[in-house]
């Protein structure tokens, strides 16, 4: 349903932009018949439609760009000038240090799925049930939402983001706007050290492949083959430089706890040091009933959510550990023999999953109570939520004369969930979950911040954490990403500039779709090996790569 959905949302969609875009071309046709001078120097809007694919380009920006270059070319002994020139050299020795990384990152995930693919059956462990974070979300930022749901997904070195799969579908906008924010940071690295290099812009420009935005720059190519090689690197290096930048901010932001800050300012408290709150849940979950939006989660089993800096977050904490091992682990109270004996064994025999009752084990005090007893029990019995204060006992000499020390058998699994109603602090609730934890983790999304006002959303540090997260997420992805010496990326013409650097001669230059640049005039004049030996590299990468992907796809739809 949701793939259908889907599709009928696209299909909705691009009726709408080609209808949109047929009355708007009829418009421009009418106002300029026979076009000026003048009428083409307010041409700044180039629209190009066919079928699923949409691309905007204008020279709105071209005036700034030349303003910029005109004050570095003024300011060429500036300390400014001087500071963004080391600036982005450190970023050219980071765009070398990042296509290594990015070359051996590749090659030891194409090893690990050749390596899983030949590992015999019986050696393969089973996977354990441990939970995968939908992203890589910055606590700091406030979100903290539900757990991935496959967790063959996650496995290996490459995770792809992939949504209804290894992401909720819900998050597809917010994954699609993180994207093109981190396309935009990245062209505005190859724009701004053109204008350092005094290379004029010709266009900015965006375009949508169906559902995947992009964004690029273009540059005259004659302009980039006349820079010395140092040059050429800073301005190929730029855009990943600027994506690895934007990755070591956030990361530093969230360490030193500017989010809380910063929420604080705009009428939300941070309650991360004693619970989560819950912004979400989702529709049609039996949690939905006893769990409210607002509710501020104090305590899962023994596992109290308290943290005192924002990389300490028991809830991720707890939601990645082995769920059979935390849902038995220190789960036992003191009951009464004598009731526990009198309980059915029906579900111990053979479990009902819409039952409500559980397997328990017992640890005898008295000797005519047979040791290892198993009874069928109401959860909400004997955990007794909001009653009475049950004694708690880890063996059987914990508890009274005429008591037993019981606990779920070790395949029941049981959650308790401590919290207080929204808006009510001094209301304590439990709420028994019995099921495995992780759909519980899938249902439920939390935040650290509370609004302090009722008109003030309690979603919205949610939602600009999770984007935050999936910002950060997908620049570094990037900044590996394109530095791959593959065609079109820019880890290509980095290779390039490298080798000109080191025989000092030009090379000819491969058209980039990113930066918009064409093939140079000038005819190549490298080693007459390098041609073949980057063809070469290039061609294993690419096998590499498809092999990678492959796998990680096997992972997360097998």
């Amino acid at each position: 349903m949701a793939a259908l959905s889907l599709l009928t949302a696209l299909a909705v969609f691009w009726l709408a932009v080609h209808a949109v875009h047929h009355v708007w071309a009829r418009r421009h046709a009418a106002r300029s018949v026979l076009p000026t001078l003048a009428a083409l120097r307010r041409k700044r809007l180039d629209v190009t439609l066919r079928h699923a694919y949409l691309h905007l380009e204008t020279a709105r920006f071209n005036d700034l760009h030349d303003r910029v270059a005109l004050r570095f070319a003024r300011g060429r002994r500036a300390l400014w000038q001087r500071a963004a020139h080391t600036f982005y050299n450190v970023g050219s020795a980071a765009g070398v240090l990042g296509m290594l990384v990015a070359i051996g990152l590749l090659c030891a995930t194409a090893f690990w799925s050749l390596s899983s693919l030949w590992r015999p059956p019986a050696t393969v462990p089973p996977p354990a049930p441990a939970f995968h974070k939908r992203s890589l979300n910055a606590p700091d930022f406030g979100a903290h939402p539900a757990t991935g749901t496959h967790a063959n997904a996650g496995d290996g070195p490459v995770q792809l983001l992939i949504p209804g799969v290894t992401l909720p579908m819900s998050h597809l906008p917010l994954l699609l706007l993180a994207l093109f924010v981190c396309q935009v940071i990245h062209e505005a690295g190859h724009a701004i050290t053109a204008a350092m290099e005094q290379v004029p812009l010709l266009g900015v420009g965006a375009s949508l492949l169906v559902l995947l935005p992009s964004a690029h720059v273009s540059l005259p190519a004659a302009g980039l083959a006349a820079l010395a090689p140092p040059a050429r690197l800073r301005i190929i290096a730029a855009g990943a430089f600027h994506n690895i930048v934007l990755w070591l901010a956030l990361a530093s932001a969230s360490q030193l706890g500017l989010g809380a800050a910063l929420w604080s300012c705009v009428g939300y408290r941070d309650v991360g040091a004693y619970g989560r709150v819950v912004v979400a849940v989702e529709e049609g979950s039996p949690v939905q009933a006893a769990l409210p939006v607002g509710a501020v989660i104090l305590q899962i089993d023994d596992t109290p959510l308290t943290s005192t800096h924002s990389s300490q977050d028991l809830w991720s904490l707890y939601a990645s550990r082995n769920s059979e091992r935390q849902s038995t682990e220190h789960l036992r109270w003191c009951m009464d023999s004598a009731w526990f004996l009198g309980q059915p064994t029906s579900c111990c025999d053979a479990q009902d999953p819409m039952s409500s009752s559980a397997c328990f084990v017992s640890d005898a005090v008295e000797s005519h109570v047979p040791d290892r007893a198993q009874r069928c029990a109401s959860t909400l019995e004997v955990l007794r939520p909001g009653l009475e204060v049950v004694k708690r006992c880890t063996a059987a000499a914990d508890c009274a004369e005429g008591s037993v020390c019981i606990r779920p058998r070790g395949d029941q699994r049981i959650m308790r969930v401590d919290f207080t109603a929204p808006g009510r602090d001094d209301a304590h609730h439990t709420m028994v979950w019995s099921g495995p934890p992780e759909e519980f983790f899938e249902d439920v999304e939390t935040s650290a911040y509370m609004p302090r006002y009722s008109f003030l959303p309690v979603w919205l540090p949610a939602l600009i954490g999770t984007v935050m997260g999936y910002i950060s997420t997908l620049t570094l992805s990037l900044f590996l990403f394109n530095l791959l010496p593959l065609p079109y990326l820019d880890g290509s013409q980095l290779l390039d500039a490298l080798t000109d650097l080191a025989v000092s001669i030009p090379s000819d230059k491969q058209p980039d779709i990113e930066l918009g640049t064409a093939r140079a005039s000038s005819p190549p004049r490298t080693p007459h090996w390098y041609p073949r030996a980057k063809r070469a590299a290039q061609l294993t990468l690419q096998l590499l790569l498809l092999l990678s992907l492959l796998s990680a796809l096997w992972r997360a739809y097998g």
